[in-house]
């Protein structure tokens, strides 16, 4: 009970600090925290906002608006938004999520007229991760990057998922039905190339989105300190996986 309540205080603190100054907290001050819990989306939003200004990474404090975006005038919104972009084909962006994301969120901020905030974290399906990063392994990828042992026997690989958030809470997710159709393509197949939108709570039954790094920021640092490219600067970049990503059996 001691080690519960201690983490609980933990929470308390670091979900009350949104308006407290850079530096405030250590990146050792999340280590304790369960990232998957019962906090709202948006309160655990915070708490990923702190952590990323506790390693370093820069990141505009969000300001919530209280208003739904997203409906059934999206698509008309979406597409021609993609088309913009050049894409033309969202199934290519299987297994591909920060480089994607990262890459569509200045289109989404100017079709939505609003900010967007590429967020990175875990996903879960009722209590079992499809992706389940740890603070202390965002940590170190700020730090070093990803390196060739992070793909070999013993590493984690990308355990992580990335997504968009908008700053009415609602969220675009460009790649995960898409990954899902690949991998499991009897259950999933029909949904390859759509895009999820709207609230995570909501968006797709018994999953769970745990935002817990936020920012292009990281994921530029990210790019820059791993071995090879894994951002976009165009939309021939976009379907190319990284080379020891191409190597990694499924």
């Amino acid at each position: 009970m001691n080690v519960l309540r201690t983490i609980s205080r933990a929470w308390h603190s670091v979900t009350r600090g949104k308006n407290s100054a850079v530096g405030t907290f250590r990146p050792e001050d999340f280590y304790g925290l369960q990232p998957r819990s019962a906090h709202a989306y948006r309160e655990q939003f915070d708490v990923a906002e702190n952590f990323t200004c506790a390693i370093g990474a820069s990141v505009e404090r969000i300001n919530w608006i209280d208003k739904s975006v997203i409906n059934d005038e999206t698509p008309s919104v979406i597409e021609p938004m993609l088309m913009a972009a050049g894409i033309t084909d969202l199934r290519q962006s299987k297994a591909q999520c920060l480089k994607w994301s990262a890459y569509l969120v200045p289109h989404v901020e100017r079709a939505f007229g609003m900010r967007a905030i590429l967020t990175i974290g875990q996903l879960w399906r009722e209590n079992d991760p499809l992706f389940n990063p740890t603070w202390e392994q965002f940590h170190r990828l700020h730090e070093e990057g990803f390196s060739l042992e992070d793909f070999g026997k013993n590493g984690t690989g990308f355990n992580f998922h990335a997504w968009i958030t908008l700053e009415t809470g609602e969220i675009l997710d460009f790649t995960l039905l898409s990954s899902l159709a690949d991998a499991v393509p009897k259950k999933w197949g029909e949904m390859a190339g759509t895009v999820v939108g709207g609230y995570p709570e909501e968006v797709i039954k018994h999953h769970q989105y745990v935002p817990m790094v936020l920012g292009l920021d990281f994921a530029h640092t990210l790019n820059k300190r791993s071995p090879v490219a894994l951002l976009a600067e165009s939309t021939h970049d976009l379907p190319k996986l990284p080379m020891f990503v191409a190597a990694v059996p499924i």
